[in-house]
């Protein structure tokens, strides 16, 4: 986690065009990208993208990571705080899926983008072990 959030720190700016609209438009257009497994070179692989390519569709999609840098991003641009969460279905395993939280007041509200049927609020719920990073 502490890579993609140099990548918010770093790319935020890539964001300053959805960042000018509420959270729940940002949201939709980030989650909106199909969803699409990282792939270098044909073969499976993790790939870390900065968030201008994910909204720019440089790959077919983004995955959770991709789209949760670029939803940190908007947050960060409309000064809420937020976090990365990374979760998994099994104890002693490692994350297998990360989504961002925002607190919006009242206290931490999960902001997963990573489909389009998903909205704010809404949380995977087999996905019981999380570390917030």
């Amino acid at each position: 986690m502490a890579l993609m959030r140099q990548m918010v720190a770093r790319y935020k700016e890539d964001m300053i065009p959805l960042a000018s609209h509420d959270l729940k438009t940002a949201f939709a257009r980030i989650a909106e990208i199909p969803w699409y497994a990282d792939r270098w070179n044909g073969e499976a692989a993790e790939v870390i993208k900065r968030p201008g390519y994910t909204m720019a569709r440089m790959w077919p999609g983004g995955d959770c990571d991709d789209k949760a840098i670029a939803m940190a991003s908007v947050l960060e641009l409309q000064g809420v705080p937020w976090r990365f969460v990374a979760a998994g279905r099994t104890e002693g395993k490692p994350p297998t899926h990360v989504f961002v939280e925002a607190n919006l007041g009242e206290g931490w509200i999960p902001m997963d983008c990573t489909y389009p049927h998903n909205r704010p609020g809404w949380q995977m719920r087999d996905y019981p072990v999380r570390i917030v990073g």
